[in-house]
């Protein structure tokens, strides 16, 4: 019995594991985002790219080393 409505739609996996796998979509979401802004802009400061992304200035700093890597890959091996 669940007295705030639906279950969670967790296919079978445990709550440690579900988050586990929330987590790391956000994770990549928010580096991929971070990775177009400097792509689109590969002089901004963090604080820029924060501002423009609406992310806090700890997040961006967070991924910065891997989103310039990938930023720097996406565009040395056009798609």
């Amino acid at each position: 019995f669940n007295p705030f409505g639906e279950p969670a739609k967790r296919n079978g996996r445990t709550r440690d594991e579900h988050l586990a796998l929330v987590h790391a979509a956000r994770s990549q979401a928010t580096l991929a985002r971070i990775a177009s802004a400097i792509r689109e802009s590969p002089n901004a400061r963090k604080s820029e790219i924060a501002r423009t992304l609406g992310l806090s200035r700890p997040t961006v700093d967070r991924y910065w080393d891997e989103a310039t890597a990938l930023a720097q890959a996406s565009r040395r091996s056009p798609l």
